[in-house]
């Protein structure tokens, strides 16, 4: 699987990230709510459009777990190489 960063917005803590494997395509947005000084809430949305995004959906009815860690790892990286540059 391959993905890559689509869109972020830093100002409310959001970033998106599309993800291909084969016919397959995911798009994942997400987003770090501050609650207190000292907790936020990490809000996770994932959609699988299109035909086969639908055959998926209908057959599998869950995320992999696999997936799930290469979303966070390349969100990781962004915000370790952002923060190496302020």
């Amino acid at each position: 699987m391959s993905c890559e960063i689509s869109e972020v917005n830093e100002e409310v803590f959001w970033i998106e990230i599309h993800a291909r494997h084969s016919l397959l395509h995911s798009i994942l947005n997400c987003q770090v709510i501050p609650l207190t000084s000292s907790t936020c809430q990490l809000v996770r949305t994932q959609s699988y459009p299109g035909f086969v995004g639908f055959l998926f959906n209908l057959f599998f009815k869950r995320r992999e777990a696999g997936e799930t860690s290469e979303y966070l790892e390349v969100w990781k990286n962004y915000a370790q190489n952002h923060l190496q540059t302020l």
